[in-house]
């Protein structure tokens, strides 16, 4: 998982490098990633009677699930292995921030990625457009994957100015969203536990 270490150093090289913002979507993620061990599962109960199949057969799973906790690990081995055949290298100890350096490339064509990856999310930035496109090519034939605007990344809204650089973030945007969403604007705090006598309302 990233932490907000290498989110924060990867903004501030956006902004002092004037580099591109970039992010995707893992489509249905653990989904994408195939189990190496047997996985077996009861189907919901009544489907079988549904399809006009055998209510005691048990089905043997090919793909992880979520909510099953080994399927973030499988996921993630899957993808990172991925990136690094492709030539993304890791940076520091985080197992999450990586850069591929095409720099060696002639012309026009190189450059560098930076990639922040958490779960199935992706945050990017780049020094050529080109050698982003090129990479989201190879990487949607593999997985997937839907870009998105950089406007979110753990929560967290990402405010970006690409002619100035200026970046800003906001953790508190997605939870007035939330909190507006559902009407609750005019809520008000309540200590917890409630003290003694008190009703809540």
């Amino acid at each position: 998982m990233p932490t907000w270490s290498t989110i924060k150093l990867q903004l501030a090289l956006i902004s002092r490098h004037h580099l591109q913002l970039k992010a995707f979507d893992c489509v249905a993620a653990y989904l994408q990633a195939d189990l190496k061990d047997p996985l077996y599962a009861y189907p919901p109960k009544g489907l079988m009677q549904e399809l006009g199949q055998d209510p005691n057969k048990i089905w043997m799973l090919n793909k992880a699930l979520y909510r099953w906790p080994p399927s973030g690990r499988i996921w993630f081995d899957k993808v990172s292995t991925w990136l690094h055949d492709y030539g993304f290298r890791t940076l520091g100890n985080s197992g999450t921030f990586m850069m591929l350096d095409r720099r060696d490339l002639p012309g026009d064509a190189g450059g560098i990625i930076l990639l922040n990856l958490y779960s199935d999310d992706g945050l990017g930035s780049t020094n050529n457009s080109a050698l982003w496109n090129s990479f989201m090519v190879d990487f949607k034939v593999a997985f997937n994957v839907l870009e998105k605007d950089p406007d979110y990344f753990l929560g967290c809204a990402i405010e970006w100015d690409p002619i100035t650089g200026v970046l800003k973030l906001d953790p508190g945007k997605c939870l007035r969203a939330i909190v507006a969403k559902y009407d609750m604007t005019d809520i008000h705090s309540s200590p917890i536990p409630l003290p003694s006598g008190r009703k809540s309302t």
